[in-house]
């Protein structure tokens, strides 16, 4: 009769491994808003950073400057002024173009997959969180400053926020 022989065991994958294990299958949809500013920035190049490390996909999301709901031109208000709205919607669409084409193109020198779109809200966080749930992001890496400042979650310089 022959004695099995034992596979030899193999060694426990240390514990940083283990956990990049666990992160890697839990976390492979980020999603970054971006205002464009420098600020916002820090956001975006800790997401590029997670997205690399974790072998996930990223989602760049624009969130233009609100349109004036008036304008002082020394003529007295302009409520809803055509031209000027028409002038402010063209110039926030070539910021955000600019904007998410830098970021993929900082993506995509780090080997990252990454989309992005513009998202108008009044409310930013609400609808960020929406939209986070509706693409189904994992993570939402944020630099809070600007306009999401009012609602964002204190004490960091840039916030990681796990969706469940």
């Amino acid at each position: 009769m022959r004695k099995a022989i034992p596979k030899k065991a193999q060694p426990a994958k240390p514990k940083t491994q283990q956990r990049q294990v666990l992160l890697r299958a839990a976390f492979r949809h980020i999603l970054v808003p971006t205002d464009g500013s420098r600020e916002a920035g820090a956001g975006v190049k800790k997401a590029i950073a997670l997205a690399r490390d974790l072998g996930a996909r990223l989602r760049a999301v624009y969130l233009p400057p609100l349109p004036p709901a008036s304008a002082d031109i020394g003529l007295g208000a302009l409520h809803d002024a055509p031209l000027l709205v028409e002038h402010f919607d063209q110039m926030a669409k070539a910021q955000a173009e600019k904007a998410l084409a830098r970021i993929q193109a900082a993506a995509e020198e780090a080997g990252v997959e990454c989309t992005g779109e513009t998202l108008q809200a009044r409310e930013p966080w609400p609808a960020l969180l929406e939209r986070a749930r509706a693409l189904r992001c994992d993570l939402l890496v944020v630099a809070p400053h600007g306009r999401l400042e009012g609602g964002a979650p204190a004490g960091a310089e840039v916030s990681i926020l796990v969706l469940a």
